[in-house]
């Protein structure tokens, strides 16, 4: 216990949470549910896709409750502004993965066969900097 009463760790205890926060090895043994997992990946897999529409879905659901029954008053044009946002949003969430489907299967089926050289000469790629100290 510390002065005022409550229960503090010791500095020995808090040691060694830091220690065991810092091993990586010990942060993966814990199992991880499937969405949280890919939501810590680099990326975005098709699992968060239904998550993130039935959320701004959701959104709408509430902002038009609100709206038409009233109960807060005064900031009906809000409530507009923000399911117009929640729509658009929600649009083109679903406009790009479906634009990026589109160019991956392209890719794939572009890549098997023998396709002739651009007229346009290929830009060279910068070259990356690498941020490692």
């Amino acid at each position: 216990q510390n002065r005022t009463g409550a229960w503090a760790p010791s500095r020995a205890a808090s040691t060694r949470l830091y220690m065991a926060a810092a091993d990586d090895s010990a942060a993966l043994a814990v199992p991880m549910p499937t969405l949280l997992r890919a939501l810590i990946e680099p990326g975005t897999g098709p699992l968060l896709l239904p998550y993130i529409n039935v959320s701004l879905l959701a959104l709408l659901v509430v902002l038009l409750i609100t709206y038409f029954s009233g109960i807060v008053e005064g900031v009906g044009h809000h409530l507009v502004i923000m399911g117009v946002l929640a729509i658009c949003l929600l649009l083109s969430i679903n406009w790009f993965i479906a634009e990026f489907e589109k160019v991956q299967k392209e890719g794939e089926a572009g890549g098997a066969s023998t396709a002739e050289p651009s007229e346009k000469p290929a830009r060279a790629a910068a070259p990356r900097v690498s941020q490692e100290k």
